[in-house]
């Protein structure tokens, strides 16, 4: 994805020197924590190692950058209230065990004119669609999961705090995500335990922070998502630890 930030006073006229960088990494919590003032927040969806770039450069008042990744990813975050952002997709790959990637939950480029029209005319001015509404639906989940971490949630806990059927849940999901709720539930716990994993001083307190008490599940989980075990992520993020994780 290629993205775009400026302040509304920026003088894009101007021809200032340009300052680039280019970062690759293999964590999507260092990948999320790259992009300065976005206040990113990455869940990974498709199982396996990953790998990300990020190639960026700042003008004067302009801050453009072009994002890679090769694992599926739901992705949040939140600007400045004196910033404006355009995002692009580069691309729209099929991705064959996870489902068609898809950005602000469309599948093709209708997302990209989308986005675009909304910035320039103000969300405010556009009725609601469909799709908005789906997407306000997912958004109201998640923050149902993250109001208590510790406490696993269940699909039928989502369906009855939303007052909706878990049929127009798992719709909403599949349009937005690409896969249904309960697989996203799960991944978005093992995102919050991998966070937790930077901060705790075991595996098995990040892992129980987040619902997960039958461990040796959780360690089978976390591998298949992230192509290792939490112990190797938490000695890789507590080098001066000694070798006990748990």
């Amino acid at each position: 994805m290629t993205a775009l930030s400026a302040s509304p006073d920026a003088a894009l006229t101007a021809c200032p020197a340009v300052a680039v960088q280019h970062v690759d990494t293999r964590d999507v919590d260092e990948q999320a924590a790259l992009l300065t003032d976005w206040h990113q927040d990455y869940a990974q969806l498709s199982a396996g190692g990953f790998e990300g770039r990020i190639d960026e450069a700042w003008l004067d008042g302009v801050h453009l950058f072009v994002e890679a990744t090769s694992q599926r990813l739901h992705q949040r975050g939140e600007l400045r209230a004196d910033r404006l952002a355009l995002g692009l997709p580069l691309a729209l790959p099929e991705v064959v065990q996870a489902g068609p990637a898809r950005f602000c939950g469309r599948s093709d480029w209708q997302a990209a004119q989308s986005n675009a029209l909304e910035l320039l005319v103000g969300a405010a001015a556009l009725p609601p669609d469909a799709g908005q509404r789906l997407r306000l639906l997912v958004e109201q989940a998640r923050a149902i999961v993250d109001r208590d971490p510790e406490t696993p949630v269940t699909v039928a806990t989502l369906c009855a705090e939303l007052r909706t059927s878990r049929r127009t849940l798992q719709a909403a999901f599949q349009q937005v995500l690409g896969l249904a709720p309960a697989a996203y539930l799960r991944a978005t716990r093992l995102a919050g335990a991998r966070r937790a994993l930077r901060q705790a001083p075991s595996v098995t307190e990040a892992a129980a922070q987040w619902g997960f008490w039958h461990f040796g599940h959780f360690a089978q989980d976390y591998r298949r998502m992230y192509g290792e075990l939490p112990s190797q992520t938490w000695r890789r993020l507590h080098p001066g630890a000694g070798g006990a994780a748990h």
